[in-house]
């Protein structure tokens, strides 16, 4: 029995030891990889091609090389189709080398990274084809993505807030709002960028105004075949406020306005997220998504709006007034911001004590 041991585990030790002799990487194969997101509403559409490479050398040998990162002759174009799936148009992407490294303190290359741009404008209602032909006459690397698009959409996209927001009840403590957009068609992330749009002014210079704009975004998951719901939330509101506001003794602040913007991703966006969403469990290997054909990576698209006045076709840029009991919680709650309750009276908060401005005779609702 002790011979038949000793014999298996002379047995398992040769096996770990040519294991180790065993080469881990395969041929070199050249592979592309693509990050690309279409948005109709900007003016320029970039799109970063590199390569996927895998050999001997030291990672960081490898990486600082830009020839292991990027092609040095490929031809880029984007294929524009309408609902048929019918050729409308087709542009050449063009290269641009932007200057420095994606990332400072990181191994990758110390030359200028490559991307692909065209100004050529982008339509909600069509397909879009990424075709990549490399230089050595391999596969055509392919992608497709179709625009969410509020085609059909007439009016203003959100449904609510219609004119004010509310943030807190009469007792100063915060309450959610709605938010409800309509949904567009081809569209599978949803979420409102949320624009904070406030002044300053300098106490011992009162002409001295400089306008500023904090902005976040916020996730809607209520999701119907017509719209997409969620909430503004307001302790997460005040909360970018409150983090990003530096306290000033010295400086008056005003809350101007509010502008909200539906943002929807494109309907491989949801997937590629979720895939790659942090794991709560120990495994933290991921499969591996693309929509990239002879390829790895993601193009993908995503459209905007904000909510208007003037609906779609005449659009005016709605602004959001918080309501009183809002601007109370901000000037009180917040009260080393300086944040003034202006209007027939004006007041603002120190130390817990409302001050009054100019020739205020009222404590502005604020107590």
């Amino acid at each position: 029995m002790l011979k038949k041991l000793f014999l298996f585990s002379v047995l398992i030790l040769t096996f770990i030891r040519c294991s180790n002799d065993l080469p881990i990487n395969a041929e070199w194969e050249d592979v592309a990889y693509v990050y690309g997101v279409l948005d109709p509403r900007l003016d320029t559409q970039f799109v970063r091609i590199g390569k996927v490479f895998l050999g001997e050398a030291p990672p960081e040998q490898m990486a600082a090389v830009s020839d292991s990162l990027y092609y040095d002759n490929i031809d880029v174009d984007i294929v524009e189709m309408n609902e048929d799936s019918v050729v409308q148009n087709r542009f050449r992407l063009e290269r641009i080398d932007k200057p420095g490294k994606l990332n400072d303190n990181g191994p990758f290359s110390t030359e200028d990274y490559h991307l692909y741009y065209t100004v050529e404008p982008i339509r909600d209602d069509h397909i879009y084809r990424l075709e990549i032909a490399k230089p050595d006459g391999g596969p055509l690397v392919t992608a497709i993505t179709d625009v969410p698009n509020w085609a059909s959409q007439e009016g203003n996209v959100f449904n609510s807030p219609r004119i004010s927001i509310n943030l807190a009840n009469a007792n100063r403590e915060p309450v959610n709002d709605n938010l409800d957009y309509n949904r567009p068609n081809n569209g599978s992330v949803y979420s409102v960028m949320v624009y904070i749009h406030y002044s300053e002014q300098d106490k011992n210079n009162p002409s001295q105004i400089t306008s500023k704009v904090l902005s976040y975004r916020t996730d809607l998951t209520n999701i119907t075949t017509r719209s997409v719901a969620g909430s503004l939330n307001a302790s997460n509101f005040y909360a970018v406020i409150n983090n990003n506001v530096p306290t000033d003794a010295n400086t008056l602040r005003y809350l101007n306005f509010v502008r909200l913007e539906a943002v929807v991703g494109g309907s491989d966006m949801r997937t590629y997220v979720e895939v790659n969403r942090p794991s709560p469990g120990i495994a933290q290997e991921k499969p591996l998504f693309t929509n990239v054909e002879n390829g790895v990576g993601l193009f993908t698209s995503r459209n905007t709006r904000f909510a208007t006045s003037g609906g779609i076709t005449n659009p005016q840029i709605q602004e959001f007034r918080l309501n009183e009991r809002s601007i109370n919680y901000l000037v009180m709650e917040l009260c080393d911001k300086n944040f003034v309750k202006a209007g027939q009276d004006s007041c603002y908060c120190d130390g817990g004590n409302v001050v009054r401005i100019g020739n205020t005779t009222s404590n502005c609702g604020l107590l």
